[in-house]
Order: C-alpha cells, then sequence, then structure tokens
C-alpha cells in the first residue's frame, strides 16, 4: 500500500513546501502589510491636516523630567486654575 516516493516526487515535494509556500506567503503578507500601510499615512496625515488645538509649549523639550505643557498645565492646576479640556 505504502512505497517510497520516487527521487522525482521528493523534488517535487520539497519545491513546493520550501520554495511555493513561502513565496505565496511572503507576497500575500507584502500586500496586505502595503495596503495597511499606505492607507495609515493617508489617515495620519489627515488627520494632522485636521489637527486643531496645537500647545505651542508641546515641541519635545523636557525640563526637570517632565515636558514643557505637562509643566504649564501642573503649574495651572496648583495654582488653582482649571483643567482645559483636551
Amino acid at each position: 500500500m505504502f512505497s517510497p516516493w520516487p527521487l522525482e516526487w521528493w523534488g517535487h515535494y520539497f519545491f513546493v513546501v520550501q520554495l511555493a509556500i513561502p513565496l505565496v506567503l511572503a507576497a500575500v503578507t507584502t500586500v496586505w502589510f502595503g495596503i495597511g500601510g499606505v492607507r495609515d499615512l493617508f489617515r495620519l496625515f489627515r488627520d494632522l491636516e485636521s489637527r486643531t488645538a496645537v500647545n505651542d509649549l508641546d515641541n519635545g523639550v523636557v525640563e526637570g523630567h517632565m515636558s514643557l505643557a505637562d509643566k504649564a498645565e501642573l503649574e495651572s492646576v496648583d495654582r488653582g486654575g482649571r483643567r482645559d479640556a483636551e
């Protein structure tokens, strides 16, 4: 019922298992991530363009282990002011 495969069958088997399937999966994954990445880039730039609440202190500067925007907000809260709704 079961007999050893001929040598050429092994060649086809390893071609399919070691080359064909990984290449197809790599192509599908590349297309999938490419479409998703481009879509997300368009969303990012659309959201950045429509952004309205811009804090001039939020420029990446850190002072005393705290960003300048957070420091200004904390000082405002400490003085008894209210937090601005974001």
